[in-house]
């Protein structure tokens, strides 16, 4: 997929086995969040069930993915899923 650079952000990493990894993870992916313009180009971020779940208050399933649009501070605003059938 040709959409553009690729950076690793650890604040994407699962917390699922280590819950004590959950706020600092958080914290960090909204700060991150935080700092992209609203009007900014797209962002695909590729993370794991509880790391979207946490930050939208959307469960996934599997090969799913949650559309969402930034609202400053830190903050998304659910848009739709897509499903990638895998």
């Amino acid at each position: 997929m040709e959409i553009g650079p690729v950076a690793e952000l650890p604040a994407l990493n699962s917390f699922f086995e280590r819950p004590r990894d959950r706020e600092p993870n958080l914290a960090a992916l909204r700060a991150f969040l935080a700092g992209q313009p609203a009007d900014g180009p797209l962002i695909v971020l590729v993370t794991h069930f509880v790391t979207i779940s946490a930050i939208t208050g959307e469960a996934v399933s599997p090969g799913e993915g949650v559309v969402a649009r930034l609202t400053g501070g830190g903050g998304v605003a659910v848009l739709g899923r897509l499903d990638f059938d895998f």
